[in-house]
């Protein structure tokens, strides 16, 4: 009798224990913390499909090698993504050269640019009074 009252006290100390605590998701979240930094999205395919990049702002990525260095293929930007306040310079040639066009706004496709960016830079747009 002596081990049935146990296993009833633990079976009810356990049961007490699940009731009390908070259901599972509950928990008070704080809030994503923003760090303040402003991104363009750059994706490889038309209409924002494909694998897309995050390029910070301001930024000058001077060739296809820095390009690179943020998972962007020379020659693969389709489409952007950018940020209100932000535009978006694209170069068909490295060390910004050749034609160029900038883009502000969601850009489903980028025109004539299109498969030709070898370096690119992003900028805050200046308010004018």
């Amino acid at each position: 009798m002596k081990s049935n009252s146990i296993v009833f006290l633990l079976l009810v100390g356990t049961t007490a224990a699940i009731l009390a605590a908070p259901p599972a998701g509950s928990e008070k979240k704080e809030p994503a913390k923003r760090t303040g930094k402003v991104y363009a999205q750059v994706f490889q395919k038309e209409n924002f499909k494909g694998p897309v990049a995050r390029v910070p702002v301001p930024a000058e990525i001077v060739g296809s090698a820095k390009l690179k260095e943020l998972y962007i293929a020379n020659d693969s930007i389709m489409s952007l993504k950018i940020p209100e306040g932000v535009v978006v310079t694209l170069y068909d040639a490295d060390n910004f050269g050749g034609q160029s066009e900038s883009f502000t706004g969601n850009v489903a496709t980028v025109g004539k640019m299109k498969g030709m960016t070898s370096s690119m830079k992003t900028a805050f747009v200046e308010k004018i009074r």
